[in-house]
């Protein structure tokens, strides 16, 4: 029984030795790979700001034949009930009779 004890104490052992070996000691390549991978973010940014201020629209568009006939197919929303004033009351029971539902009696244990 103490031997297995001892097995089972050494192998916690070396399981959190493992854990905080590679928390602690690997945590600076971390670090530097995280600031390496936000340089070239920063840098893919700017790239595309660059990129888009190139970017130029020709305003005949909206002053064609083609841009004046589209049509606005989009659908009105009409307002509609809502749900229970309080969606957590008792089934059937509306605000007015709130009053007169006496609580569940606890039973004692």
């Amino acid at each position: 029984m103490n031997t297995q004890r001892l097995i089972i104490i050494i192998g916690v052992l070396v399981i959190l030795a493992f854990f905080g070996y590679s928390f602690f000691m690997k945590g600076d390549g971390v670090s530097s790979e995280i600031s390496q991978s936000n340089t070239t973010t920063d840098e893919d940014i700017l790239t595309l700001v660059e990129t888009l201020k190139k970017i130029s629209i020709d305003k005949s568009l909206f002053t064609s034949e083609l841009f004046i006939g589209l049509q606005d197919f989009s659908v009105s929303l009409y307002p509609e009930q809502q749900g229970r004033p309080n969606p957590f009351a008792l089934v059937g029971v509306d605000n007015n009779n709130l009053n007169q539902i006496t609580p569940p009696k606890k039973t004692g244990q």
